[in-house]
């Protein structure tokens, strides 16, 4: 678990990515090395494939909407994604 902000990423945490593609991302992985800054392995919801990103990316608001309503990994399509984004709202 790491903080910034008093923010913390926890596995099972959710993201939407902001901007055109509107994607959700969820951390399936955290990585703490002495010699770098934290980094989280994220996955997009619905899709095979992992990313790696650094822990203050995903707090950055500029980048990252933390989700509360966390999705399920077997969503048909992405105007489902988008959906449960406008509930955020």
């Amino acid at each position: 678990m790491f903080k910034k902000n008093n923010k913390q990423v926890q596995l099972g945490d959710q993201f939407a990515e902001l901007g055109k593609t509107n994607l959700i991302w969820e951390v399936v992985g955290i990585i703490d090395t002495p010699h770098l800054p934290p980094h989280a392995r994220i996955k997009k919801i619905g899709e095979e494939g992992v990313h790696l990103t650094s822990v203050s990316a995903l707090l950055d608001n500029s980048f990252f909407q933390p989700i509360d309503q966390k999705l399920t990994d077997q969503l048909p399509n992405e105007q489902d994604q988008v959906a449960a984004l406008e509930l955020q709202k």
